[in-house]
């Protein structure tokens, strides 16, 4: 089952790298720590610790095809507001088995609830770093320590943390960011 899928199996360490971007806003990114085998716990600790909102995440799986949902109490809702969660995964569980379509999911979800359906997205990976991006932050690293690395190593080479992208720079090119 998703809802107690075991992340350490296969990744017995390391962090969990979530990014947020809002419809005309910069990315947000935020790294989490795994202390827990269980993807939907760890997020919705995440959210319960860093956000404050009070999160349930619900995860299906039928046919090669693996369903989310995320459920957030909204501004000014109270605890009497919240969902039964086990009633919702039920038939979020039975809905994703039956291939049932995003708005009629919802609907049967919360049919006593007005339901709106946003714009969808799918799923991607993206990150924002570029070569310019990069070169904008070395002065943070200080000149002489950027100098004395490419002394040490022939280039100054910068990952991102977020895409495991290797950036390169040689004397030349560090000069030029001071």
């Amino acid at each position: 089952e998703l809802n107690t899928i075991d992340l350490l199996a296969t990744l017995p360490s390391g962090q969990l790298i979530m990014t947020f971007q809002g419809e005309g806003r910069d990315p947000l990114q935020s790294i989490i720590p795994v202390e827990t085998s269980n993807l939907r716990i760890l997020i919705e600790n995440y959210f319960t610790r860093s956000e404050q909102i009070p999160t349930r995440i619900l995860f299906a799986h039928h046919q090669q095809r693996s369903y989310g949902i995320l459920l957030q109490r909204l501004p000014g809702a109270t605890a009497e507001h919240d969902f039964d969660s086990t009633k919702i995964q039920a038939v979020f569980s039975r809905q994703t088995a039956n291939n049932t379509s995003v708005a009629d999911l919802l609907t049967n979800l919360f049919s006593t609830d007005t339901v709106s359906i946003l714009e969808q997205h799918s799923l991607r990976f993206d990150c924002g770093c570029s070569a310019e991006k990069i070169k904008n932050f070395l002065p943070l690293f200080g000149k002489k320590d950027c100098l004395e690395t490419i002394e040490e190593e022939g280039v100054l080479t910068i990952n991102c943390e977020f895409c495991n992208k290797k950036y390169s720079f040689k004397r030349e090119e560090v000069l030029g960011c001071f």
